[in-house]
């Protein structure tokens, strides 16, 4: 049902533009929630003016559900945009980016998630470009809040001095050693949009305040990016994906043209961009590392390089965690545990993805009991340096190349390569013998498991006597049971 203003000031204020329109409709705030695909909450919140300055999209769908005239609705607009005008904001601070964001639809999703969640954390694997958009994400929607506070905790070493990060970063003023009760007086009465970045090495910390925060202040909503969830009952975790192939490319693109404006693509460079973001696992760090070579080593000698696993370095004025792939995933690395990040280097020698069943079998032995393996490989999932996938009933769980790179890197280093694909072997012989009575779906079902047998033959053919009778039984089995020997034989031979 439509509406018309009745007698009002050209100035009065959108809540009560918004009360009297609702009224006038016939409509409760339940009904005009509904309506307008906004919540019950938010709705009474702009009636009562704690949310002064509501978004442009907020305007329209309310306008929308109440059906009013267009004179009524430029009011509605005109009324908000005075309050977004007129309203006191602090500082937030938010990082100036100095290069273009590259759109991403996953920032729709976060944007209608936010709305509905008072604390949303995005969480994902190293490099995949949590901060950048969190920050793009509180750009876009910090006119709906009296204020917006960015705080980034890479400085901080030490849990204890989170509450007081906070408290610098809003200028909560020094008055006591309570620094909590002073952020609480700050923030109360005002809708507020907190953004915490890069929580996961104080992530139990930061979980402790955060809750407290949400607790004493009605009007606060917080953004944080980690790459562990803080695991709170009212968090909503966003795990956020590598890019796709077509948005992949036009990072790749963007980043070229910045060091070289005159460089374009043509159908035999953008397959071989293609193919090198695919390589890259589309992480957006990696994408822009390697882009940042196009000028001097060219597109081929980029793509050889990558693949041989040489390490790019990227510009001076990035973070230190993140001037190469290798120290971003070594950040991660080191706030494992001792027995994660054992079981991560063993998995490691697992091409493509795997199953609990084999993590238990490959990643136990010395110093880790396979009854250990379950809950060590949720924590590392967790901590975002392991994926998962479910399809169907099933679990599968696989590694993004450049982290199991680094993992297999690291497990070399550490001495323990030889073992662990023995044991890797030894797995293959214990499957090839159930596959070998096995109807054709069961053996279907495990196809992926190629990839670790030819992993398998071409580490045992130039190692030791010991590995290369177990990969005779391997392949003699295997062959059998999976059909594999016609995959082998290219690699035998080289």
């Amino acid at each position: 049902m439509g509406s018309e203003v009745i007698a009002m000031s050209s100035e009065a204020p959108f809540s009560e533009l918004l009360r009297q329109q609702r009224r006038a409709a016939g409509y409760s705030q339940e009904d005009l929630a509904e309506r307008a695909g906004l919540s019950v909450s938010a709705i009474g919140s702009l009636e009562q003016g704690l949310r002064r300055a509501p978004h442009r999209d907020t305007v329209r769908f309310l306008a929308d559900a109440l059906g009013v005239s267009e004179s009524v609705r430029r009011q509605l607009e005109e009324a908000a945009a005075r309050a977004r005008g007129r309203q006191p904001r602090g500082d937030s601070g938010l990082p100036t980016s100095l290069t273009s964001f590259i759109e991403r639809h996953e920032l729709d999703e976060l944007k209608a998630l936010l709305s509905d969640h008072r604390l949303l954390t995005i969480t994902g694997s190293p490099g995949i470009g949590k901060t950048r958009i969190a920050i793009e994400l509180a750009r876009r929607i910090e006119d709906m809040y009296d204020e917006t506070w960015f705080v980034d905790l890479l400085p901080v070493r030490d849990g204890k001095f989170v509450t007081s990060q906070v408290a610098l970063r809003l200028n909560v003023p020094a008055e006591s050693d309570d620094d909590l009760s002073g952020i609480v007086r700050r923030i109360q009465s005002r809708h507020t949009l907190l953004v915490i970045d890069n929580c996961e090495h104080v992530v139990a910390d930061v979980a402790s305040v955060v809750e407290k925060l949400l607790r004493s202040c009605s009007l606060l909503t917080v953004l944080t990016t980690s790459r562990e969830a803080l695991a709170l009952s009212a968090e909503l975790a966003y795990r956020l994906p590598s890019m796709d192939a077509t948005v992949a490319s036009h990072l790749f693109l963007a980043r070229v043209q910045q060091r070289d404006p005159t460089w374009s693509l043509d159908m035999e460079r953008l397959a071989v961009v293609a193919d090198i973001c695919k390589n890259l696992d589309g992480i957006p760090l990696a994408i822009e590392l390697a882009a940042s070579r196009v000028s001097t080593l060219g597109l081929e000698a980029l793509r050889g390089r990558l693949k041989g696993g040489v390490t790019l370095a990227g510009s001076r004025d990035l973070p230190a965690r993140q001037q190469t792939m290798n120290t971003t995933i070594a950040w991660s690395y080191d706030l494992l545990s001792d027995v994660e990040a054992l079981l991560f280097r063993r998995l490691s020698v697992m091409i493509g993805a795997f199953t609990l069943e084999a993590a238990e079998q490959v990643g136990s032995g010395e110093s880790l009991p396979v009854q250990a393996v379950a809950d060590a490989l949720s924590n590392v999932v967790e901590k975002s340096l392991i994926n998962v996938d479910h399809i169907g009933t099933s679990t599968r769980y696989r590694f993004l190349e450049s982290i199991r790179t680094f993992a297999l890197d690291r497990l070399r280093y550490e001495g323990d390569l030889e073992n662990t694909m023995l044991r890797l072997m030894e797995w293959l012989d214990q499957k090839a013998a159930v596959f070998d009575s096995s109807p054709p779906e069961v053996i279907i079902e495990n196809w992926s498991d190629l990839d670790n047998v030819r992993a398998a033959v071409s580490w045992a053919l130039s190692n030791s006597s010991y590995a290369t009778m177990r990969l005779q039984q391997t392949l003699s089995l295997g062959s059998r049971a999976l059909g594999i020997g016609t995959f082998a034989r290219p690699t035998l031979a080289h």
